[in-house]
């Protein structure tokens, strides 16, 4: 994915907008941004897809802070977004009996009974009930490894991309799987990544050294390609 895409936008919003406009054929984004889209620009023209058994759908959180000054009136409004009455405001559209006035949300629902004939009421295209699960999200782990993973895909993808589509195109073109594979391998195992994290990258000159071990490396194998 690294060596095929073309830039890394700085908001979360310019890659629907690269999409919507012909810029680029294909991105990542929000299921949301996505369906929003897809209303506006028309369906023949955008597609969005989840790959199957290797996506991860969680739901937005809600919660209320602690020492709010108003919490019964908070634990109503909980009780009413969570209630069906809530959840069609984020699942259908803006028009539709139940829904928004003014605009649509198009987010997905977190109350199954909703998705009955949601297609006529909704832009959002998929059921998140009906999807294959592939794995389990391991939360506990992820936030572990959350700001080791960022330096990674820093290192080896962002910061190196020049030579990295390099590589990728050239060893695309060859077919010599064996090596693009070789140039393309993560620096570290997944044991050595939770010790990293759960161990000295708190520890900036470490740190440091560690990721300008993975640039210099990234560099050296993509340009060997």
């Amino acid at each position: 994915m690294g060596g095929n895409v073309r830039t890394f936008p700085k908001s979360s919003s310019q890659t629907i907008k690269d999409l919507s406009t012909g810029d680029v054929a294909e991105g990542i984004t929000l299921d949301s941004y996505a369906f929003s889209a897809i209303e506006e620009t028309g369906a023949g023209r955008l597609g969005f897809t989840l790959p199957a058994q290797a996506t991860v759908i969680t739901p937005d959180p809600i919660a209320i802070l602690k020492g709010a000054k108003n919490v019964p009136a908070a634990q109503d409004f909980i009780r009413f977004v969570l209630s069906p009455e809530g959840q069609r405001l984020w699942l259908y559209k803006k028009g539709v009996s139940g829904g928004p006035k003014e605009f649509s949300l198009d987010k997905m629902s977190v109350l199954p009974e909703l998705y009955k004939d949601f297609e006529k009421k909704s832009n959002v295209l998929i059921d998140p009930f009906k999807e294959k699960k592939g794995f389990t999200y391991d939360f506990k782990k992820a936030t572990a490894r959350w700001n080791l993973i960022n330096d990674m895909v820093g290192a080896l993808i962002i910061d190196t991309h020049d030579d990295l589509a390099a590589a990728w195109q050239k060893g695309s073109k060859s077919r010599d799987n064996k090596k693009l594979a070789a140039a393309l391998k993560v620096p570290i195992s997944e044991d050595e990544a939770m010790k990293l994290a759960t161990g000295k990258w708190n520890d900036e000159v470490a740190r440091n050294k560690t990721i300008n071990g993975w640039l210099t490396g990234a560099r050296k194998r993509y340009k060997n390609k």
